[in-house]
């Protein structure tokens, strides 16, 4: 799943070319495609994650998609109010305006197994949030290899 916060930027699309047997040939049509990308963007994988609004839940991971589809739509364009990392297991909750919640933990797929980067956050300096599964985080250049040590979340 991934989310995007801040200021929205909007991006046209541009053309497509199409036969057209009316003037026998092909034909230049502008697109009018509008996408909205925020300047933060949240990237959530290899971990167990729930949606829920006014405490009520919303999807889970394992949803069906639409199920999934709706969640997401419920976070597109709401605030991000707070932040909250446990240090053992990094298990997050990301709090938004309305009372709607984002809570990611490690599946339990993942809890005997080597810490995974749970969730990344890409911030307009051009730096990546990694948050891993065993509590540790890393801040970094996002062009730059992942050499960064992993520091544990205090």
């Amino acid at each position: 799943m991934m989310r995007e916060f801040g200021t929205p930027e909007v991006r046209l699309g541009g053309t497509r070319s199409l036969a057209n047997d009316t003037v026998g040939g092909q034909i230049a049509v502008p697109l009018r495609t509008v996408t909205l990308g925020g300047e933060w963007h949240l990237w959530v994988y290899c971990c167990a994650w729930s949606v829920a609004f006014e405490g009520s839940e919303l999807a889970l991971s394992e949803s069906d998609p639409g199920t999934v589809e709706f969640a997401a739509k419920v976070l597109t364009g709401r605030s991000l109010s707070s932040v909250k990392v446990c240090p053992l297991d990094a298990s997050t909750v990301f709090s938004f305006d309305r009372d709607c919640t984002l809570s990611i933990r490690p599946s339990a797929d993942d809890v005997s197994r080597d810490p995974v980067e749970q969730w990344k956050l890409y911030q307009p300096s051009g730096e990546v949030l990694i948050v891993r599964s065993d509590g540790r985080y890393a801040n970094h250049p996002g062009d730059s290899n992942l050499a960064a040590s992993w520091l544990p979340i205090a």
